[in-house]
């Protein structure tokens, strides 16, 4: 049976949210994705209201579900006392990576052309999609001109598959590996990942 706090409540019972916050614009789910979501909760019978102001979520209920870009999920997680740090490639794992990864800027990036193509993200998360940098059409929509922020650059590789991991000590993370990489990570690893809540997938 699940524990019972002083006030009569399940721990289980505590975390059924009773709304998920949708963000959005003009009543519209913001992406796809969002969308998704959207009819996804509607469908399960659970209210749903499409939030374009961040500030309309202080206050909310601890248990209520809010979908939104990192920025706001973030701020929704620091209100409730939920420290989300950012992880990126994790030292651990940079062994396994099957090539070179490094901090630059977006200026550089866009004047050094004898290194395209090139894998670029954006340090603060979500300022742009991840993509392969292999002319200035490329740059375009990447904000690369009105201010020089950090990125991270990788070599281009042919990627054959994605793989997530969760760190159950420092929090959630992810990277791009082969899948023999992956397979020798696991391996490797795999006395430390036991210790720990979760299951790993090949």
């Amino acid at each position: 049976m699940p524990a019972r706090d002083g006030g009569g409540l399940s721990r289980l019972e505590e975390v059924i949210f009773i709304k998920a916050h949708v963000q959005g614009r003009n009543g519209v789910p913001g992406s796809v994705s969002a969308f998704d979501a959207y009819l996804g909760f509607r469908d399960m019978g659970f209210e749903v209201e499409v939030f374009d102001d961040p500030a309309s979520l202080q206050g909310a209920p601890r248990g209520d579900v809010v979908v939104g870009g990192v920025g706001v999920i973030r701020a929704r997680l620091r209100e409730l006392g939920v420290d989300c740090p950012s992880i990126n490639y994790p030292e651990e794992l940079k062994a396994y990576l099957g090539r070179r990864v490094w901090r630059s800027t977006i200026d550089q990036v866009s004047c050094d052309v004898e290194s395209w193509p090139l894998f670029v993200k954006p340090v603060e998360e979500k300022r742009f999609t991840s993509c392969v940098v292999e002319s200035t059409a490329d740059l375009v929509g990447k904000d690369y001109q009105s201010d020089n922020f950090e990125v991270i650059c990788s070599d281009a590789i042919d990627m054959l598959s994605g793989f997530a991991f969760v760190n159950h000590e420092t929090g959630i993370g992810d990277a791009d590996f082969s899948c023999e990489s992956t397979h020798s990570a696991i391996k490797e690893q795999f006395h430390y990942v036991k210790g720990h809540e979760g299951t790993v997938k090949v």
